[in-house]
């Protein structure tokens, strides 16, 4: 058996780790495709040094222009690649440009297509990431959910349910087995694999030693969606850049306070019971398990 696995964001290296494990144990040939989605050391191959990820078998290098010429682009190129391996299956992760890419190219092509991390939904159905998504889920033969939610998500939409499959969280388990591969402890304001935002704005610092559930109740937040607006709208960010799984030891600010990216990162914080954790996202809503809005 073949699988054509295709990354181009951090969160994918990180749920790959796993899964090229498992293959390699089984002894089921991966063909590893990289399409430069992320393409800098600390965003990409720091994590292939930290998981001891082989070398891509492609790595397409595409530019990461806009979400629409990357997309285009990386389905004219995985093509040729699908065409030569001759998969029996390819597999991507989430909700990046590089899955729904791999997802249209080998459905057009006839060839079975395996979604990781399917099932999450946002409230804004034209959100970038979310467009990602759920045409990936449609296109998939399988989908592979990290949460009950998620898999309630697709029985409302009415899949079939033999395509999805109920398999537990990638990123939870790579980031458990990190933490004890280099001995870190878990505890409250612990060190977690992230992106850190420093904040600009007064009017957010002055809130960010309250728990979310106490800022959601100050600001008047009625769900997830509205704290996406408000982040949008006030928070600034500077200094923005990638960690390694491992170099985040003590960054965070003066109030304890770690502000994250969309998809695995607020997945790693509510691992690690940082409840202190505010979202600069519009895709927030899709991570909505992570903060308690009763």
């Amino acid at each position: 058996m073949k699988i054509c696995s295709v990354v181009g964001t951090r969160p994918n290296f990180i749920k790959e780790y796993l899964v090229n494990q498992e293959l390699r144990r089984r002894g089921i040939r991966e063909v590893l495709i990289h399409t430069g989605q992320h393409h800098d050391y600390e965003m990409s191959q720091a994590f292939f040094e930290c998981f001891e990820l082989p070398a891509p078998d492609y790595h397409l290098h595409i530019a990461n222009t806009n979400g629409v010429d990357f997309s285009a682009q990386t389905i004219l190129e995985l093509a040729p690649v699908f065409r030569a391996e001759k998969p029996d299956c390819v597999l991507s992760y989430g909700d990046v440009n590089s899955t729904l890419s791999a997802a249209i190219a080998a459905s057009k092509l006839g060839i079975p297509f395996a979604h990781v991390e399917g099932g999450i939904r946002a409230v804004d159905r034209l959100n970038p990431e979310e467009i990602n998504r759920r045409v990936s889920d449609v296109l998939a033969d399988v989908i592979f959910c990290c949460t009950k939610t998620d898999v309630n998500n697709l029985h409302k939409e009415g899949y079939n349910p033999e395509r999805i499959e109920f398999t537990g969280d990638l990123m939870k388990d790579a980031l458990l087995m990190t933490l004890k591969k280099y001995g870190i402890k878990v505890c409250r304001w612990s060190a977690t694999p992230c992106d850190i935002f420093r904040t600009n704005s007064s009017r957010a610092a002055n809130h960010l030693s309250r728990p979310p559930k106490d800022l959601a109740k100050h600001e008047g937040f009625r769900s997830p969606g509205d704290a996406s607006r408000f982040a949008n709208r006030t928070l600034q960010t500077d200094g923005v850049r990638g960690f390694s799984p491992i170099d985040c030891g003590g960054r965070q600010d003066s109030h304890g306070f770690r502000g994250s990216a969309p998809g695995g990162v607020p997945s790693e914080e509510t691992l690690c019971r940082t409840d202190r954790t505010l979202v600069v996202s519009g895709d927030f809503a899709s991570w909505m398990e992570g903060l308690d809005w009763t």
